[in-house]
């Protein structure tokens, strides 16, 4: 049994590029609305809603400050696996011949689940601090649904792509 992984530098491709400028974009607009907001908003504020988007947990406004830290965390542990391709985990039939297409759907997994990582909790910031100030809640059940599309779209985008790589003779002697 080999195990061939070569560390192959991969280009950002257009997608990745997009993703990244929409996933970090509402990321950082999220966590300045939130610092921006913070001095105008009650001692507590919701930080946990149920599946209708409705809250029904709360926590200190400065909780707020936490979120965006776990999420950096989060993304930069993404970002460090989305550079490194060769860590990943692939089929026994990855060869020479087709490396760069497994590496390619890996990191673009990645990226997209970074991206929608980084969309979730941005979005998670407006949705606290509007429902904090008004009462009323930006995004409710909607927001589910971008978390379920954002985290699991990626995934199933990545089976059928590497179901679509089929195992190749091994080129190397």
């Amino acid at each position: 049994m080999h195990d061939y992984r070569p560390e192959i530098s991969l280009p950002k491709t257009t997608l990745q590029k997009i993703a990244n400028g929409v996933g970090y974009g509402v990321f950082i607009i999220g966590v300045l609305y939130s610092i921006v907001s913070l001095p105008t908003l009650p001692s507590e504020v919701p930080i946990h809603f149920n599946f209708a988007g409705e809250a029904d947990g709360w926590a200190s406004k400065y909780a707020l400050l936490v979120l965006p830290l776990i999420g950096i965390v989060t993304v930069l542990a993404l970002e460090a696996l989305e550079k490194r391709p060769h860590f990943h985990n692939y089929p026994h039939y990855m060869n020479e011949a087709n490396v760069r297409q497994f590496y390619e759907v890996s990191v673009r997994t990645l990226n997209l689940i970074k991206n929608g990582t980084l969309l979730i909790f941005g979005l998670a910031q407006i949705e606290i601090v509007q429902s904090a100030k008004a009462a009323q809640f930006t995004f409710g059940s909607t927001l589910v649904v971008i978390i379920v599309v954002a985290l699991f779209v990626p995934i199933v985008w990545h089976i059928y792509s590497s179901i679509q790589l089929k195992p190749t003779k091994d080129k190397r002697v």
